[in-house]
């Protein structure tokens, strides 16, 4: 997604308003930012992102140094009265600590972020896209528990990438937290194409 930050003012002065407002509409044009949980077992994660548990997780390798970890607080964030006057590096390092600053509330998403430049949106639906690589690796898909993909389908939109490993999630039986269903994902072996020697 794009970044998106507060229009209220949170400056204490119409001048610093003013240069965060224009830093903030800056930033917007040119920086995007992904949002990922360090867990998949919360039940609120799966109702708030997955369609209420009909969706699905994926399960990334990213390397540690490239996320920055979200800072929950129950007071919002105040810009100093120096801001206008601050270098562009001070400047951005607050707009960064404002960005990586959420509400108490939201501590159950266990939420880090990477921070990327904006390319070509697509043309087609407007949205930017960031490729899987080396550095953002595909590990799991995690199949959620009310979801209704039949496995074939999945196995063809993970085309040839057999290193990918599925899972079946489920809810606990006793506790809230969503877990692997040792079942596994019915009809996945037998729907994975066999391949002639």
């Amino acid at each position: 997604q794009t970044i998106h930050l507060p229009k209220r003012n949170i400056c204490p002065n119409k001048r610093d308003h003013l240069t965060f407002r224009e830093m903030r509409d800056q930033l917007c044009t040119t920086t995007g930012v992904l949002c990922f949980s360090k867990d998949w077992e919360n039940p609120l994660l799966w109702s708030h992102y997955a369609d209420k548990h009909k969706g699905m997780c994926l399960g990334l390798r990213i390397p540690d140094e490239l996320l920055q970890h979200v800072r929950y607080t129950s007071e919002r964030i105040k810009v100093d009265d120096t801001f206008a006057f601050n270098s562009e590096f001070e400047k951005l390092d607050s707009i960064k600590n404002l960005l990586l600053t959420k509400f108490d509330g939201w501590r159950y998403e266990d939420e880090c972020r990477l921070f990327l430049r904006l390319h070509q949106a697509d043309r087609t639906s407007g949205h930017y896209f960031h490729s899987f690589d080396a550095a953002f690796a595909l590990q799991e898909v995690i199949v959620g528990p009310a979801c209704m993909i039949r496995p074939e389908t999945l196995l063809d939109a993970l085309g040839n990438d057999w290193n990918v490993r599925v899972i079946k999630a489920r809810t606990a039986f006793k506790s809230f937290c969503i877990v692997e269903d040792k079942r596994g994902f019915r009809a996945f072996s037998s729907a994975r194409p066999s391949t002639a020697a």
